[in-house]
């Protein structure tokens, strides 16, 4: 999978699993402002792209608290349209970057997965996870 959705869904900007932590996470406007701050530091962005990446993950956190409401408690039911909503924002944000800020970028997911325990895991045959 490439973009935010995997940087998402395994870094530590993803969002909360439910309403009660959306709100521990703050209000969206509060962790696109966070997220902005980290990337803006690791990705040497200009003026322009800090505007637009605002704009970009104001949009992403919000979305992301709709589907929490649409379905408090359950995580399930929207890990699909979650994952969609991250992919876009991923999109939109190798749009804005220059080579030089999408190696950095990715660089940076990948530092965020390796703390966050490498990402997804896979089942073997006898269905034990397996790293």
């Amino acid at each position: 999978m490439e973009g935010l959705a995997q940087a998402q869904t395994t870094d530590s900007t993803a969002q909360p699993a439910s309403q009660s932590d959306a709100r521990k996470m703050g209000s969206p406007a509060k962790r696109a402002a966070r997220q902005l701050n980290v990337l803006q530091e690791k990705l040497n962005l200009e003026p322009g792209q800090v505007q637009q990446l605002n704009i970009i993950l104001l949009n992403q956190a919000t979305a992301m608290d709709s589907l929490s409401a649409d379905h408090p408690g359950n995580q399930r039911a929207d890990m699909r349209p979650r994952r969609k909503i991250l992919q876009n924002t991923d999109r939109q944000i190798n749009a804005l970057l220059n080579d030089d800020q999408k190696k950095l970028y990715q660089q940076w997911k990948a530092e965020q997965r390796e703390q966050r325990g490498g990402g997804r895991r896979r089942r073997n045959a006898g269905g034990a996870a397996q790293e």
